[in-house]
Order: structure tokens, then C-alpha cells, then sequence
């Protein structure tokens, strides 16, 4: 298999792969985390020592360890975007969410308050309403506040677009993955170059996985606090 192979299936399908259980477990401790700025951190850490740890030693044992690390980043990303969500107090689709934080993260789509002429914005999940009892869980309530849509002139719709085997799913994922594998195979290339070379191969396999995951964060952050994520028509087949 080659790296972009290895790449494309990284990349597909993120996040859908979580079972219940870990769904449920996702959500208790992003609903427990203090701050967003915590919960980001933690992560940066999960992965940036283990792509150190993969590439210190150098020789054969780095290049052996990559692969186990791009699986580990594939583990660990999804759940510290998508606790980003609950942390902000969204609701979280675990089929979608990721595609779309994916779609501004590779630049084929873009955070925004408002939908322009001649756009498409894809209406992002709506903030929690979970109650405990009668009342309304008051982090959900302190952190629940997001920006308000502005005016909107261009097409609107709704997840249920994007789900299962619809066109504009297919078109989506399509692009977001080809997009995604064209942004990340460089560095990856270039891990895998200095893998040989002890702590020199560990400093760069462990900084491309900070650059990963914080910059993934980033566009998950835009993606849980605007109301759409809109596209050109022509990005999406309309």
C-alpha cells in the first residue's frame, strides 16, 4: 500500500468508526473538561509524544512505528474535534461533523455567520437542549452561546443532504479526502525521509503531528461556533 493509500483511508469516513460506547465516554469527558484551551492541550500532547516517541530512535524501528503513529492520530483527532463541540455546547453528528470540519480545514468550504448569493451553506447541528430534571445544565448554558446567523441570500440546507449514499455526500467526501491527502502527503514524505535519523526523525514526526491536530482543533472551532459552512455551488454539484 502506498503512503497516499494509507492516507486516502485515513482520512475517510473520520470519526464514524467510534462505537456507542466510545461516543458516550467522548461526551462525559468533553461535558466535564474545564475549557477548550484544556481540552486542545491535553490532545496536542497525546499526540506529539507519540510521534517523538516513533521517531527517536531512528533506523528501522521509526519506519516500522509510523504507520501504528498515523493510526494513532486517526484515533486521537477525531475525538479532540468532536469534544470540541460538546464543549461549546453543540450538538454532535458523528457522521457528519468531521466531513464538514475536514471541508474548512482543507479549504473547500468556509465557517461563516451568513450564506452569499451564488453559495450553498450546509447548516450546522443546533446548540444542545439536554435537561437534567427541570433544569438546564448550566455549562450548556455558559458555553452554549455561538454567533448569530446573518443574512442569507444563497442556498441553504441540511445535513440530510450528506447523509448515506446521496450524490452530494459522494462529491463531498470525495473532495475533502483528495484534498486532505494533497495537504498532509508533503509532510508525511518528509517524516518518513528523516525517520532514520535518531531524535532528529523524533522532532519532526512529533511536530507534523502537533501541526495535524492543532490546525484540525482550529477548523473545528470555526466549524462549532458559526452557524453554516458554505461552499460554491460548483463544490458541491449544484
Amino acid at each position: 500500500m502506498t503512503l497516499e493509500d494509507t492516507l486516502t483511508q485515513t482520512f475517510r469516513d473520520w470519526g464514524q468508526e467510534l462505537n456507542f460506547q466510545e461516543r458516550e465516554a467522548l461526551k462525559k469527558k468533553a461535558m466535564k473538561c474545564s475549557s477548550v484551551e484544556a481540552w486542545r492541550n491535553k490532545h496536542i500532547a497525546m499526540v506529539t509524544t507519540a510521534g517523538g516517541a516513533a521517531g527517536i530512535t531512528g533506523g528501522w524501528w521509526s519506519y516500522a512505528a509510523i504507520s501504528a503513529d498515523l493510526m494513532w492520530c486517526r484515533k486521537v483527532a477525531p475525538q479532540a474535534c468532536l469534544g470540541i463541540g460538546y464543549i461549546k455546547g453543540n450538538d454532535v453528528d458523528f457522521e457528519q461533523d468531521m466531513n464538514l470540519i475536514m471541508a474548512i480545514w482543507s479549504e473547500i468550504g468556509t465557517a461563516s455567520t451568513t450564506v452569499p448569493a451564488g453559495k450553498v451553506g450546509v447548516k450546522v447541528s443546533p446548540k444542545m437542549t439536554m435537561k437534567m430534571g427541570t433544569k438546564v445544565l448550566p455549562k450548556l448554558a455558559a458555553k452554549g452561546s455561538g454567533k448569530i446567523a446573518g443574512k442569507v441570500v444563497g442556498k441553504v440546507i441540511g445535513k440530510t443532504a450528506l447523509k448515506g449514499t446521496s450524490q452530494i455526500a459522494g462529491v463531498l467526501t470525495s473532495k475533502v479526502v483528495s484534498k486532505a491527502v494533497g495537504k498532509v502527503s508533503a509532510k508525511m514524505a518528509a517524516k518518513v525521509g528523516v525517520g532514520w535519523i535518531p531524535i532528529i526523525g523524533g522532532v519532526v514526526s512529533g511536530g507534523i503531528n502537533w501541526w495535524l491536530l492543532e490546525s484540525l482543533m482550529d477548523a473545528a472551532h470555526q466549524y462549532y461556533s458559526n452557524p453554516y459552512v458554505v461552499f460554491d455551488q460548483n463544490e458541491l454539484n449544484f
